[in-house]
C-alpha cells in the first residue's frame, strides 16, 4: 500500500576498518565504480566509500536488485552528513507469507524449518505466521506482549482487539470461532459481529488495530462461552 514503509537497514559506514577499501566513482545504476558493483564485490572487514570529485553524494542510487517488485522496492540512500549508505525498502504492493518468510529470514533458515507458521525463532512467544498477520518482527522478541485484548463494553458487547499488517493480501480472512467445551469450535455467523475500521498505530504506520465486536446477546450470556480468532489464507 503507498505510504507504508517497511525499514530493513544495511548501515555501511565510511570508516577504515580491517579490510580493504572499495571507491564509488559513479552515480550509475551498473558496472565498475557503481555503488551496486561495490556491494557485489564487498566483503566482511572492506569499507565502501565514495569519491567526492566524481559524483555528487545526494539523492537516491538505484544499486541492488528487486527481488520483491511485487510487494515493493529497495532504495539506496547516501547520508552525506554521517557518512553512511542506508539501504530501505518501500513496501508499496501487498506481502504473502511468502514474501514475508523471504523478506526476514536467509535461505538456510527457510531451509531449516525457522520461518515455519509456527515456528517461533525469536522465543517471544508468537509464531512466524502470526508475526506476518500482526506485523512483527519475526527475528527478534517484542518487548510487548502483542495478540488479541479481550475487553466488555459498557453496552455488554464483548470486543476482541487485535494489530494487522496493513500490507496483508485481501484474501487473508479472520473468522471469529466459539465453544462452550474447547473441543468443538464453530464458526459464529457474520450477522452476530461486526469488524470495526482500522485504528492507525502511532509511530508504526504499517500496523492498525482491529476490533471485532461480537453483538450477539444469546451467545454472550453463556457464561461458559469461549471465543478465538482464526486467520486463514484461501
Amino acid at each position: 500500500m503507498g505510504g507504508v514503509r517497511l525499514f530493513l537497514l544495511l548501515l555501511v559506514f565510511v570508516a577504515r576498518v580491517d579490510g580493504g577499501t572499495i571507491t564509488v566513482t559513479k552515480a550509475m545504476d551498473w558496472g565498475e565504480g557503481s555503488l551496486r558493483q561495490a556491494i557485489l564485490d564487498a566483503e566482511d572487514g572492506d569499507t565502501i566509500g565514495f569519491d567526492p570529485g566524481s559524483l555528487e553524494l545526494t539523492g537516491s542510487f538505484a544499486a541492488v536488485d528487486q527481488p520483491f517488485e511485487s510487494l515493493g522496492t529497495f532504495v539506496v540512500e547516501v547520508d552525506e552528513v554521517n557518512d553512511r549508505v542506508t539501504l530501505s525498502f518501500d513496501v508499496t504492493g501487498t506481502a504473502s507469507f511468502a514474501d514475508f518468510q523471504r523478506l526476514w529470514f536467509t535461505d538456510e533458515q527457510i531451509a531449516n524449518g525457522d520461518a515455519e507458521p509456527e515456528a517461533d525463532f525469536d522465543r517471544d512467544g508468537t509464531g512466524t505466521f502470526l508475526e506476518w498477520i500482526y506485523g512483527r518482527n519475526p527475528i527478534e522478541a517484542d518487548a510487548q506482549p502483542g495478540g488479541v485484548v479481550v475487553e466488555l463494553t459498557p453496552g455488554g458487547d464483548l470486543e476482541l482487539t487485535f494489530p494487522r499488517a496493513r500490507d496483508l493480501p485481501a484474501a487473508v480472512q479472520v473468522a471469529v470461532q466459539s465453544s462452550v467445551n474447547g473441543g468443538n469450535w464453530p464458526v459464529v455467523p457474520g450477522t452476530d459481529y461486526a469488524e470495526l475500521a482500522g485504528v492507525p498505530i502511532a509511530g508504526r504506520p504499517e500496523v492498525e488495530l482491529v476490533t471485532i465486536r461480537i453483538t450477539n446477546a444469546a451467545l454472550l450470556a453463556d457464561a461458559e462461552r469461549l471465543f478465538r480468532l482464526e486467520f486463514r489464507v484461501p
